[in-house]
């Protein structure tokens, strides 16, 4: 889950989603009103989850499992009771490695 450099990648991201969207779950309004569109894919959090703590640096696919039946496994919350904890851990670190001390 990759921030695009231009407007036009975003447009065509959204674009290929909103068509896998449809293609998924053909009874799914790709929006909800005007005022608010998203990706309303319903049973995927698990893969977007994922993106988010790769985009935090964070370990991801917590469950056991392999590529195959990760997505099917059940979840339970406690596989991200520490979250914060790494958060501010990894935060840390990168402070420390962004600042290194003067000699």
């Amino acid at each position: 889950m990759r921030l695009p450099s231009t407007i036009e990648e975003a447009l065509d991201e959204m674009e290929r989603r909103v068509v896998w969207l449809s293609k998924r779950y053909p009874e799914t309004l790709s929006w909800v009103n005007e005022s608010y569109s998203s990706g309303i894919a319903l049973f995927t959090w698990p893969q977007t989850m994922d993106e988010l703590l790769d985009d935090m640096g964070l370990p991801n696919m917590r469950s056991v499992g392999n590529w195959i039946t990760w997505p099917l496994k059940a979840f339970s919350v406690d596989e991200i009771a520490t979250l914060r904890e790494e958060r501010h851990t990894k935060r840390e670190a990168d402070a420390q490695s962004s600042f290194p001390l003067a000699m």
